[in-house]
């Protein structure tokens, strides 16, 4: 049998969250298993795959398992390691509970070598892979807990309102008339992706999303308050027709949450720092109205940070639809390390060495710099 093989990255969301069923060594009672069938996009320079692939195809598979109708309207997830875009994501969804309004999955993504990367993995297919192997557990990438459940008429509503110089007319220039969110959204980042030297063009994504310029359109937004009181907004759609299953259009929602989340807890600051690190640690999202889909017009969303510190932040957001109606909310707690916290790091060791030398037998390895750092510096040489 010949080796698996991930097909190249698609433009549509529907081929992008593919997935098919399949059995692997071992079946557990009430556990379905799913893998990926493309190449996930990973940002540049980045180790790892966008982290709302997972969230996005992990909902679909859980909703999948459920009956027609339900629809994902919460998720909480945990990112163990760096996705992987060499090989698929195989999922195993555990039924917790199916009750009659709602249904409970637990969510897991394992990566393990296949064979067309790795000749000698024992694992050829998806099919070779056995879960219940305690040894498994080292290829755990993701987990999370998704709630499942049928729309229901209102009996008591209230919810948040649109601010009004939120809304697509009346902001300057509407929706198309910011630019395309970037692909990497650090400062120097941006600079050097929009010098045609560079030759550097935008990944095509399955969501357009546009971002507003706060401090050239909206300046009374932000200017003179607080970092945990400031706006980022953007613009959003999928200019194409989605299916009718409103999963699909959770699924992109849940992928729009991630998109440069947690560069806004920078970028939000006055001077922004210099990034050595970043990564999302949990997602918590929460769907709200189950009726609106993503393929009807410019959507905004709102997103801001509440707290950044320990070398970790959380940003948050909301989506609308432009008619103001609160669609969804978000909040994301990741890590994020600036070079000169990591500095501040070998500074530490250096004293650690010098107080005790005289017992270490083993001197400590330097670290490594990470892909940021050396994206920083070839950045550096470039600037």
């Amino acid at each position: 049998m010949e080796p698996f093989k991930l097909a190249p990255t698609p433009v549509t969301l529907p081929e992008y969250f593919a997935f098919k069923e399949f059995t692997p060594k071992n079946p557990e009672q009430g556990v379905r298993y799913f893998h990926s069938v493309i190449k996930p996009w990973r940002p540049f320079s980045s180790p790892g795959t966008f982290g709302g692939f997972c969230l996005s195809q992990g909902a679909l598979c859980a909703a999948y398992t459920c009956p027609k109708g339900f629809v994902v309207h919460n998720q909480h997830s945990y990112f163990l390691l760096p996705g992987r875009w060499d090989v698929p994501f195989l999922w195993r969804v555990e039924s917790v509970r199916d009750g009659r309004s709602y249904c409970t999955r637990e969510v897991k993504a394992y990566q393990p070598d296949l064979g067309f990367e790795f000749p000698e993995s024992p694992y050829q297919q998806p099919s070779d892979f056995d879960f219940t192997d305690p040894a498994s557990k080292k290829w755990l990438a993701y987990t999370a807990h998704s709630s499942i459940k049928l729309p229901h008429k209102d009996t008591m509503f209230h919810e948040k309102k649109l601010r009004q110089d939120f809304f697509a007319k009346n902001v300057p220039g509407g929706a198309e008339g910011h630019d395309l969110a970037p692909d990497i959204d650090i400062p120097m980042w941006v600079d050097w992706s929009k010098d045609p030297a560079n030759g550097y063009k935008l990944e095509p994504h399955p969501i357009e999303m546009r971002k507003v310029d706060m401090d050239k359109v909206l300046p009374a937004v932000n200017k003179g308050k607080d970092v945990a009181e400031r706006r980022q907004l953007y613009f959003f759609r999928v200019p194409y027709k989605l299916p009718d299953d409103m999963n699909y259009h959770v699924a992109a929602m849940l992928y729009l949450s991630d998109r440069n989340s947690l560069f806004t807890c920078m970028n939000l600051r006055d001077k922004v720092p210099t990034l050595a690190r970043l990564a999302s640690l949990d997602h918590q999202f929460t769907m709200h109205d189950m009726h609106s889909r993503v393929d009807e017009g410019w959507m905004p969303m709102e997103t801001w940070t509440d707290w950044a510190g320990d070398c970790r932040g959380q940003y948050q957001g909301r989506l609308f639809t432009d008619e103001g109606k609160l669609v969804c909310t978000f909040m994301q707690d990741g890590l994020i390390r600036t070079v000169e916290e990591d500095h501040d790091d070998d500074d530490d060791k250096k004293e650690d060495d010098k107080a005790d030398n005289t017992t270490r037998q083993v001197p400590r390895r330097r670290k490594k710099k990470t892909p940021a750092q050396n994206l920083f510096l070839k950045f550096k040489a470039v600037l």
